[in-house]
């Protein structure tokens, strides 16, 4: 059952005046047909229903019409072709992902027909621009190329100089003093999540001292403000997993810091453990719980 026209070959009347679907409604049927869903497989007795917004088909068409096995197998559907024992569809090497913000939609997945599909379903839906490739979004700067993507926030970081009257500032080689110990905490780019996590920390009363901490993250985002994360694709989903602890390392509450990165193909995570442990063992173990959970999660 198809509410496209254009899928037919030919059509005649149909004996049928309605069908039921499954949450009770009725709908008109006008014709009946036949289709070609896939090359050298025609489907007979197709019906022609105009308030149809999606392409059905039965699972008895598939196996006895068309001579098709349906597994379904991990949560996906597999249809295999008995002739010539083949798999010409599977759900799993399907996926279509849209990212949405108010009226912004970023498509990507990896099955290109199944894109443009969606993106004239789309269009037929909403008034829509293409303005494909993505290069722009949220912020942020997408750079595509074959061996992967370059994400960045030049742009941000150049309006963050002119917002703050540094444009014309000197850069510098350190985000901080390397002598000046502070805590964790995530943020966008991890080479100055530290000197970030010291002023934030004082926001409520700011000093001189802090101010001069951050004009000096400024100058050293200065010195490289398209600085961004490379995702390669390298054809495996392998993880790697590393962390390390620091013990009573933070001057202010004297919590102990424990990082760790999990490695997917360039991207990485860490954060701020925030549990007060008395022995050095007990930081470690807690770290590895952490890193354990996120892996599980992944």
């Amino acid at each position: 059952m198809t509410g496209n026209q254009s899928l037919f070959s030919h059509l005649s009347i149909s004996i049928l005046s309605s069908v039921t679907l499954a949450h009770g409604s009725h709908i008109k049927v006008h014709d009946i047909g036949q289709t070609h869903p896939l090359p050298n497989h025609p489907l007979h007795s197709v019906l022609f229903v105009p308030d149809c917004p999606f392409n059905l088909i039965s699972t008895r068409k598939l196996t006895l019409t068309l001579n098709f096995s349906v597994l379904f197998v991990n949560n996906s559907i597999f249809v295999q072709d008995r002739c010539i024992r083949q798999t010409i569809y599977s759900s799993s090497s399907l996926c279509t992902y849209l990212v949405v913000y108010v009226g912004d939609i970023t498509i990507t997945g990896d099955n290109s027909n199944g894109i443009c599909r969606l993106k004239s379903h789309l269009q037929c839906q909403f008034q829509m621009k293409d303005l494909s490739p993505l290069k722009y979004f949220l912020g942020i700067v997408v750079t595509q190329f074959a061996f992967g993507i370059v994400i960045s926030q030049r742009q941000y970081a150049l309006d963050i100089f002119t917002k703050s009257s540094m444009v014309d500032c000197h850069p510098s080689d350190t985000p901080m003093d390397l002598n000046l110990k502070t805590q964790f905490l995530i943020i966008t780019r991890l080479d100055i999540t530290f000197p970030t996590c010291v002023v934030s920390q004082f926001i409520n009363d700011p000093r001189d001292s802090h101010w001069n901490i951050v004009m000096r993250i400024l100058k050293y985002i200065k010195k490289a403000p398209g600085c961004g994360l490379l995702y390669e694709d390298k054809g495996n989903s392998k993880i790697v997993c590393y962390f390390d602890v620091d013990w009573a390392g933070s001057p202010s509450d004297r919590r102990s810091t424990s990082g760790y990165c999990v490695i997917i193909g360039g991207n990485l995570i860490s954060w701020k453990q925030n549990i007060v442990t008395r022995f050095s063992a007990k930081v470690e173990y807690h770290a590895m719980v952490a890193v354990a959970s996120e892996i599980t999660w992944l």
